[in-house]
């Protein structure tokens, strides 16, 4: 694929879009492209000379895991050495810095309702169950029934001063933590509760009103601002998937109290702020990103944390926000993807839990089966933790006795042993290249691990990026092994399997590579592209309409880094050559251009700085195998429905096993092409668009097809 323009309209073009270069009056942001001869690295030492000395090997090795999961690539400037790219049944956080087994999670207390909702203390844990509220107490590695309360909803509950608090949708009830009683504590339509120090922090409905109010109330259940501190947009009923406006979590942290809450339709999320002791009404601490939607928060040591389900592409994302002098908050992403949305957003729960220096979050889809996640806060890494025993949604994270817990829809409370193991994990490794598109010979791996009877290690590696394994070591008894590998590719990572009976682990400390690159030179492009609005084309016209926003340009950009993409350079239109290239890094900043004729007035703009790079051979002599254009599998027509998100994959094949590029043309508006072949978004205009998807492999190869796409 090419873009036709590049040359008379535009002056270069990835992936078929067609850019503008920056004019940069300061000479700070150049055009650059440079080719680079690059020797086998060498070093010589004591008085042997530099003809004779040995080929330097270069190593990438981990001796902790405790920078958490996330991480794809290893060899970057934000890596950091000890993440990892996935784990299951693994624990990476030990202080000792050795992987080990985790332990088991099994179910401790049924329930057959779908809102089976847990609230733990020290000593009591509150179960929701057909029609019930159940009392537990911790006895062992079991919980202990107690009394039983009946109510015909609960939308939520807590625990706090020795008692138990339970929403209903119409009034609060007060439970005495081993006691059978369960007087009401309050007739307001009470929806949210949470005990915050020395009084309930409530959100409520106003039946005459149909609003939602924010209001907090003694221990004797008396709104200590009448009316409430905050009135929020209406309620058409009491059920809350009716209203127009609904409610997330509440939580509590020096001084502060914060709620959450968002639009019916899910585009409008905020977290309000109210200051404890005070008779000011609360403000907005945060708005979220458009589109998503804060289901729960959770304030501990320092940080709140929020649950927030994307609703484009109904993944979980887990922010931890810096509280703010004014209580305000400032976000970061610290997980992008904890697992799939829950089928019913309307589920109450509580989907974070604390203990120590762990916080624990849900995460639906943990092998198959409900799970949590957990973040260390010693390090600011993440890792998968427990997974359940059943599918469903998890609708609370819990920690009952030390131990990290979680509630599944219709299943009911499960707990982690005390002593059980899971029988298996593994940790799946960064993906290694040294920053470079080169190939590299891999020599070497070697381990170091502790190892029982009964227990084993395993061992593969992906020179693919992960896509395959191969298998390396096989149940294993290691205590320091070095295993020859002698392959040749561009990256390696690997995937680690430990394996117990279920009692006691393996332990594995450390791993490291030995390798050298291969590659006999490079080419380095440098690309200013402007980034700014309305920009002008080689044409005089707008390369793009009116409404174009020069941020997004560089955002799509900023989303190719580490990606092979197609390059149309500044010399096309003489070469008419296409070449793949890897993005290596994209800086995006500002400078003030020279004067605009329009206003008379100088402008600011942005540029992002696009650094690419190819390999320019190796030292193999053989001739490369010919090319074999990949193979697009057949679409056929679609027909989706508007202002409904969808995701529609068109895999395709290769022979020769090419970094593949997908572009499309014609997509209804609200569609993209995502890289690796995804049309992705929320279509937004009604019609029948003539659709021409293709993909192209770095050799010239290509497929397309052209489909009637149907939105209605």
């Amino acid at each position: 694929m090419a873009n036709p323009d590049v040359g008379t309209r535009f002056e270069v073009a990835i992936n078929d879009v067609g850019y503008m270069l920056a004019v940069d009056p300061t000479g700070e942001f150049q055009y650059e492209r440079a080719v680079s001869t690059i020797e086998p690295q060498r070093f010589a030492s004591g008085a042997t000379p530099l003809s004779e000395a040995l080929e330097r090997y270069m190593f990438f090795n981990s001796s902790e895991w405790r920078g958490g999961s996330g991480q794809r690539f290893l060899n970057r400037e934000s890596s950091d050495a000890s993440s990892f790219w996935d784990s299951q049944g693994i624990d990476p956080f030990r202080e000792d810095q050795r992987l080990a087994l985790l332990p088991d999670v099994d179910l401790k207390q049924a329930s057959a309702v779908a809102d089976a909702m847990v609230v733990a203390g020290s000593n009591y844990m509150l179960l929701r169950d057909t029609g019930n509220v159940e009392q537990h107490t911790i006895s062992g590695d079991t919980p202990s029934a107690g009394n039983t309360h009946t109510f015909t909803t609960v939308t939520d509950m807590d625990i706090g001063y020795g008692k138990g608090f339970v929403a209903t949708g119409t009034d609060l009830q007060e439970i005495t933590l081993g006691s059978a009683g369960d007087p009401q504590l309050s007739a307001l339509d009470v929806h949210r509760v949470a005990w915050i120090g020395d009084r309930l922090a409530v959100l409520y409905r106003d039946s005459g009103t149909s609003t939602w109010r924010f209001s907090t109330l003694d221990t004797a259940g008396t709104e200590e601002a009448t009316g409430g501190l905050l009135t929020l947009p209406g309620a058409t009923n009491a059920a809350m998937s009716s209203c127009e406006y609904r409610l997330g979590g509440i939580t509590d942290g020096i001084g502060y109290v914060w709620f959450s809450g968002w639009t019916q339709d899910g585009d409008e999320g905020y977290i309000y702020l109210w200051n404890i002791d005070t008779t000011s009404s609360p403000s907005i601490a945060m708005r979220m990103p458009r589109g998503e939607v804060p289901l729960d928060i959770f304030y501990y040591q320092n940080g709140l944390y929020i649950w927030a389900v994307a609703n484009n592409s109904a993944k979980v994302k887990i922010y931890r926000c810096v509280v703010n002098g004014d209580g305000t908050l400032t976000p970061f992403l610290i997980v992008e993807d904890a697992g799939t949305a829950p089928s019913d957003t309307n589920r109450d729960g509580r989907k974070f839990a604390a203990d120590g220096r762990y916080i624990y979050f849900a995460w639906n889809d943990m092998q198959t089966n409900g799970g949590f996640g957990v973040i260390d806060l010693a390090t600011g890494g993440y890792a998968k933790r427990g997974h359940g025993t059943a599918t469903g949604d998890v609708v609370s994270v819990f920690v009952w006795g030390n131990r990290p817990g979680l509630s599944v829809a219709s299943r009911g409370a499960m707990l982690e042993h005390s002593s059980d193991l899971v029988t298996t994990g593994y940790l799946s490794t960064s993906i290694a290249d040294a920053d470079s598109a080169l190939d590299k010979h891999w020599d070497t791996i070697s381990f170091s691990g502790d190892q029982a009877t009964g227990t084993d290690v395993s061992v593969a590696y992906t020179v693919d990026g992960g896509t395959s394994y191969t298998g390396l070591i096989a149940n294993s008894v290691l205590s320091e092994l070095t295993a020859d590998l002698d392959v040749d590719s561009v990256s390696l990572g690997m995937k680690m399997t430990l394996v117990g009976n279920g009692s006691t682990t393996p332990l594995l400390r450390v791993t490291s590579a030995k390798f050298h690159a291969l590659g006999l030179g490079e080419e380095i492009l440098v690309l200013p592209i402007d980034c700014s609005d309305r920009v002008e084309g080689l044409n005089g016209q707008l390369i793009a309409s009116t409404n174009d926003s020069g941020r997004a340009r560089a955002r799509t950009l900023q989303g190719l880094r580490g990606n092979f993409v197609n390059v149309q350079d500044v010399d096309y239109k003489e070469t008419t050559t296409v070449t793949s290239m890897e993005v290596l890094q994209v800086r995006v900043r500002g400078f003030v251009a020279a004067s605009d004729p329009s206003t008379g007035t100088n402008r600011s703009r942005q540029v992002a700085m696009v650094t690419l790079r190819r390999d320019l051979g190796t030292t193999a002599t053989s001739p490369p195998a010919a090319n074999t254009a990949p193979v697009l599998t057949a679409i056929g027509v679609q027909s989706d429905t508007i202002d409904v998100p969808l995701a529609l994959s068109t895999p395709a094949t290769d022979a020769n096993s090419d970094n593949l590029v997908w572009g499309a043309k014609g997509l209804p508006t609200g569609l993209v092409m995502l890289y690796g072949g995804t049309v992705s978004g929320t279509p937004t205009v009604a019609g029948v668009f003539s659709t021409t998807i293709t993909v192209s492999d770095p050799n010239g190869g290509s497929d397309s097809e052209t489909l009637n796409w149907t939105i209605s």
